[in-house]
């Protein structure tokens, strides 16, 4: 005999549902942070390192930056490195391309400082079309120019 269920279960179950869902949201972001607080302590730490053996402003040097840029560094989301590399890949431009194009440290910043971050990491989760990019990306320009300019 099946047993009955209390009246007005069936309609509560959507907002179990939704309420699931949004705590899972919820834990997702909460372990994001975690992880970009973390990323950003490991930096903290190697600047740091740099700078006690004195090598801090040669490493910035070679990199393209300079140490008044060191707190916007700091500001920015973890994984911007791999998100643009996962773009560029999806846009068909390589790493030395972009540097001989002079526009990697640009491109890298425009990501870093990028307010699309999870928008981001979903779109490029999904299937698209090589050469396909999202119009939020600030570096969409970039990426379309140069394959043209350096085949």
């Amino acid at each position: 005999m099946p047993s009955a269920r209390p009246p007005g279960d069936a309609a509560n179950q959507p907002r179990a549902e939704a309420a699931s869902s949004v705590l899972g949201h919820l834990f997702s972001r909460f372990v994001r942070a975690l992880d970009d607080w973390r990323e950003r302590d490991r930096l903290r730490g190697e600047l740091d390192l740099l700078e006690r053996t004195g090598q801090l402003d040669d490493v910035l040097g070679e990199v393209g930056l300079t140490r008044a840029q060191i707190p916007d560094l700091m500001a920015a989301r973890p994984g911007t490195a791999e998100r643009l590399a996962r773009m560029m890949a999806q846009a068909g431009v390589d790493q030395a391309t972009l540097r001989a194009a002079g526009g990697a440290v640009d491109a890298a910043w425009r990501c870093q400082r990028c307010q699309h971050t999870e928008e981001c990491e979903t779109w490029l989760a999904d299937r698209h079309a090589a050469g396909e990019l999202p119009d939020f990306c600030p570096n969409k320009s970039t990426f379309e120019e140069i394959p043209a300019k350096w085949p």
